[in-house]
């Protein structure tokens, strides 16, 4: 688009692209557009199909042959920063992880599909919390179940993040850490499989952190 003289470009991500789709077809149609003039229908048009252009074809992603956020990754990374913690596979957060880390904070936690849903139809995602003064405020994220649900629970884990910090988690007795700058390059994931057969399993990562660690849970037998 144009601000003033110059051309600027915006990046949106594929959360936005979906919440931009799902305000062109559910939403009233905007009465203007950038330059302040009418906006004509056919306008709408080629905007809705510019974006799904931007949608499809769909790459195959780590998310289409498992249906985990992998805790090697930016996202799961942050979720690992949250305090979330696996629960049935050790290397990433599955839809049951995000709805149990909502429940042990009390949040309220939706995910649904229309009816008539194809296996690429985005899901809508809500995490509910309230805040200090007890109200309360909606987070949403529109993509599949388990990355929906995911970026709504890291908005409202920033949103509370910045009015209480959360502590650095403390090493129990029956916990372990491995500090990451002791790693090699690429030696994360098989210290973290040496660990699981030695009977420790990984219940957080905090990569990205100030003194990151991984850190282990003695597993009973």
């Amino acid at each position: 688009m144009q601000w003033g003289d110059e051309p600027v470009g915006l990046v949106l991500s594929r959360n936005d692209i979906w919440l931009l789709l799902h305000t062109l077809t559910a939403g009233p149609r905007p009465a203007i557009g950038w330059d302040g003039a009418p906006l004509e229908p056919w306008a709408i048009g080629e905007l809705r199909l510019r974006l799904q252009a931007a949608l499809d074809p769909e790459p195959l992603g780590a998310v289409d042959q498992r249906p985990i956020i992998d805790l090697d990754s930016d996202m799961g990374r942050t979720l690992a920063s949250a305090g979330v913690k696996p629960l049935v596979t050790a290397d990433g957060f599955d839809l049951g992880a995000m709805v149990a880390a909502c429940a042990d904070r009390g949040w309220g936690a939706q995910v649904s599909i229309p009816l008539g849903a194809t296996s690429v139809t985005p899901a809508d995602a809500a995490v509910t919390v309230r805040d200090e003064r007890g109200q309360m405020h909606v987070h949403h994220g529109l993509e599949r179940p388990v990355v929906a649900l995911a970026r709504a629970f890291i908005a409202a884990w920033m949103e509370t993040n910045q009015a209480t910090p959360l502590p650095r988690l403390e090493i129990g007795p029956d916990q372990y850490a491995i500090y990451l700058d002791s790693l090699g390059p690429g030696d994360k994931p098989e210290t973290i499989e040496r660990m699981n057969r030695l009977g420790w399993e990984l219940v957080l990562d905090e990569s990205g952190q100030p003194d990151a660690r991984l850190i282990f849970r003695r597993i009973d037998h």
